[in-house]
């Protein structure tokens, strides 16, 4: 069976080492029953006020090859920077620089 935690933290060092400024408190809670997607991000307010993140899967990506999944995940956690929980340009701007900066390997 496949370990999306440890798949995760992968993707967040690959993250931090191409510089992209992600929300380091988002949560990977693993996966989910979702069919019409094949990832989620959720912002919610914490108690303390802040904006936290939490990040899911569908259980359905299992069957994917290795780097789909990271490609989801990363797809993902770039929704945790600020201005890019929609699909905005902001969003557009980090995905085209993780796509540039993986030279290749993501493709988010």
């Amino acid at each position: 069976m496949l370990n999306t935690a440890v798949l995760f933290k992968e993707v967040q060092k690959d993250a931090d080492i191409m510089g992209i400024p992600y929300d380091p408190s988002a949560r990977y809670y693993g996966l989910d029953r979702c069919t019409r997607s094949l990832g989620r991000c959720r912002r919610q307010q914490m108690r303390d006020g802040r904006i936290g993140y939490t990040i899911t899967i569908s259980r359905y990506m299992e069957t994917l090859k290795l780097q789909e999944i990271k490609d989801v995940m990363m797809h993902e956690l770039i929704h945790t920077i600020p201005g890019c929980f929609n699909h905005s340009a902001q969003f557009k701007l980090f995905a085209d620089m993780v796509n540039r900066k993986s030279q290749g390997i993501y493709t988010v």
